[in-house]
């Protein structure tokens, strides 16, 4: 505050922060000296709300997976509520803060019946992946849920609430099963969308940028700032392929960069999975292969299945990849001196290409 009011100093920026807990180390550890600091922020899903109920004293990668793992549903919840009113039920695990298991309800079915569905739909997503991540839920975890939950040997589980059964059962050798409690997540969505400079350190200082506002609207009218413009041999993209691509944006624009994400609704239990998470690439037609690759090496049958693509495609090697895999809808941006023949491409292919201009809605993350 004090160097905010200089006269002299024509741009400063100053980053305060109070202490509130100690980690047990940093990304390594021999990186011994690890802090959580808060910036008394009122949003209830900021980190230092998160209570650690059970299990040893968090490190710098868990509470990053953690901050991922919030930014993820506040993210998929974003999009649902602004295209459908509300919020489905959502669990998603990372490793090394990327989903790599997934799963939300359809709108409008029975709650209760879809929670087993979900945990299990989750945790087939990439089986291997999944052993040591962190889960994070929109629903309590009952004894039910905990049971499915204690099949992996999970580093973390963070939900809105745990019940007294749930935590036994969770309970894994040397306290390494973290359970983190927050009921703020039971009522997440676009209210808890966070708009505070992201702060990035570089040899000697930092960066700074504003946080990514785009959350994408099937709805919007032509012409509409932000309008999703769909190319299909019917011409337009149906309610089903739109919600999955919305699913599939969540993770995909939290996820890494260059990142292309497949999802897919599991027509036995009615729960949207995902099936591919091909994070930061170096090339387009590499995250999509990634993608694929995840995807079938976990067994998962990719007809029929939607993705999201966090840029545009420079070439139709990307599409190509993707539609012979079986996929047949697509969500990206425009922007590629080549985006037409891409649309054609794919309209000849009988694939939905659903894109929003690249400066509206790029999903670059975690550079």
């Amino acid at each position: 505050r004090f160097f905010n009011k200089e006269k002299t100093v024509t741009e400063r920026f100053v980053l305060s922060g109070l202490q509130v807990r100690d980690l047990a180390y940093g990304e390594n550890p021999h990186q011994k000296e690890a802090f959580l600091f808060s910036t008394n922020s009122d949003n209830l899903l900021a980190l230092d709300r998160f209570q650690f109920i059970e299990g040893g004293d968090p490190s710098f990668n868990n509470l990053s997976d953690v901050d991922r793992l919030t930014q993820t549903l506040i993210a998929i919840a974003s999009g649902f509520q602004l295209n459908h009113g509300e919020v489905p039920l959502m669990a998603v695990v990372v490793k090394h803060g990327n989903a790599c298991g997934a799963a939300i309800s359809r709108i409008g079915e029975p709650i209760e019946e879809q929670k087993p569905f979900i945990i299990q739909a989750m945790l087939s997503g990439d089986p291997e992946a999944t052993l040591g991540g962190w889960v994070m839920l929109n629903f309590p975890v009952d004894e039910q849920v905990a049971i499915l939950l204690a099949e992996k040997k999970l580093h973390g589980v963070v939900a809105p609430k745990f019940s007294s059964a749930a935590v036994l059962k969770l309970r894994r050798y040397s306290g390494k099963c973290r359970l983190v409690l927050n009921p703020a997540l039971a009522t997440v969505g676009r209210h808890n969308l966070e708009f505070t400079p992201i702060v990035h350190p570089v040899i000697g200082g930092f960066m700074t940028q504003l946080r990514s506002r785009f959350v994408p609207n099937f709805r919007l009218k032509p012409g509409e700032v932000g309008e999703i413009i769909s190319y299909h041999p019917d011409n337009g993209v149906g309610d089903k392929q739109a919600v999955g691509l919305l699913f599939a944006w969540g993770i995909g624009s939290t996820s890494d960069s260059n990142s292309v994400t497949i999802v897919k609704l599991c027509e036995i239990n009615n729960v949207w999975k995902l099936l591919g998470n091909g994070v930061c690439q170096r090339t387009r037609v590499g995250a999509g292969q990634l993608a694929v690759d995840l995807a079938r090496r976990a067994g998962h049958a990719l007809n029929g299945a939607v993705a999201y693509s966090d840029s545009f495609f420079p070439f139709t090697d990307g599409p190509e990849v993707l539609i012979q895999a079986g996929i047949r809808s697509i969500f990206a941006t425009s922007g590629s001196i080549r985006d037409q023949e891409v649309i054609d491409y794919c309209r000849a292919r009988g694939c939905i290409l659903s894109l929003v201009p690249d400066e509206i809605g790029r999903g670059f993350f975690g550079h």
